[in-house]
């Protein structure tokens, strides 16, 4: 590889990159916004005041109730996007039935982040390489050109 057409390749690697960090950050968007909102009752552990939902991207706890089907105060539950369930004080460890919103995957959305897990892995196991491969092309290059013949 001559040095003139080592500029070139070094532009071609970084905007292959910018492609496709650009293209993973739009598939993600699209993943997230495929998700539908659905409704959902279980029965959830809380031991030493705290549980967790079978769902991730909870929006919204609706009603919680006790083994007896009285309803537990909003104050005393608390809900986080990732599912986890904290109680207050006065709640009691046991089963309880609750009733929440999350965000659920569709087929939009596994299909997209499947492709950006693939696309990942380029990352991690592809550039390193490429990289390497571009440095050694350099050094070559520099070596053989300093070996070459001029004429006197």
């Amino acid at each position: 590889m001559e040095l003139p057409k080592l500029y070139q390749f070094a532009l071609l690697i970084v905007i292959v990159g910018m492609l496709l960090g650009v293209g993973i950050l739009a598939l993600d968007k699209f993943g997230v916004a495929a998700k539908e909102e659905a409704t959902i009752t279980e029965s959830v552990a809380i031991v030493s005041k705290v549980g967790a939902s079978a769902n991730d991207d909870t929006t919204d706890l609706l009603a919680f109730y006790n083994s007896t089907n009285t309803w537990v105060v909003d104050v005393d539950v608390n809900l986080t996007a990732a599912g986890v369930v904290t109680t207050r004080a006065n709640v009691s460890d046991g089963t309880y039935t609750m009733n929440y919103t999350y965000d659920k995957d569709t087929a939009a959305t596994t299909a997209t982040t499947n492709t950006n897990t693939e696309l990942g892995t380029i990352a991690s196991t592809w550039i390193g390489l490429i990289v390497t491969i571009f440095v050694l092309a350099i050094i070559i290059t520099l070596v053989i050109s300093s070996f070459s013949f001029k004429p006197r």
